[in-house]
């Protein structure tokens, strides 16, 4: 039976967050809070990794960040239409390149891993209290929040 247990603190999870963001879609994440909209559509991520070791990564964040994000990821205007529907797949992108840079960057380049194609679906937003505890990272780009966890499997 496996359990779930949160990664230790050896590993940044915020820097590899802030590296991808600006390597994929020239974002800037940054740890200065900023308030989170009540009435912001959310959605979450999750892909999950299976090898010498096994887990999930999952993200939490808003839909103007994922639009945010598909804008850059294209090179187009946020008021795009495109930008609408390609949300969804580039939050799907990002979390892809972050589970694939989280077990090259954790556990060496000579492991070989299968990541599980990336899941992102819409949620009720979480409760600021819920926001502490579920994340080991915690960034803000243009205003939006992004909330990143990672769980490991225990064999």
């Amino acid at each position: 039976m496996s359990t779930g247990t949160t990664i230790s603190s050896e590993f940044d999870l915020r820097m590899l967050v802030a590296d991808i963001f600006g390597d994929l879609a020239f974002l800037i994440a940054e740890q200065d809070a900023c308030a989170v909209d009540a009435n912001a559509k959310w959605l979450h991520g999750a892909v999950t990794y299976c090898g010498p070791h096994s887990g999930t990564l999952e993200c939490w964040t808003t839909d103007k960040f994922a639009r945010g994000l598909a804008a850059n990821m294209l090179g187009v205007d946020l008021a795009d239409e495109p930008v609408a529907g390609a949300a969804t797949d580039a939050l799907c992108e990002l979390m892809n390149v972050l589970c694939g840079n989280l077990v090259t960057r954790r556990f060496g380049r000579d492991l070989v891993f299968d990541l599980s194609p990336p899941v992102v679906e819409p949620v009720v937003p979480p409760s600021a209290q819920s926001m502490n505890q579920a994340s080991d990272c915690r960034v803000f780009v243009d205003g939006e929040v992004f909330l990143c966890r990672v769980t490991d499997q225990i064999k």
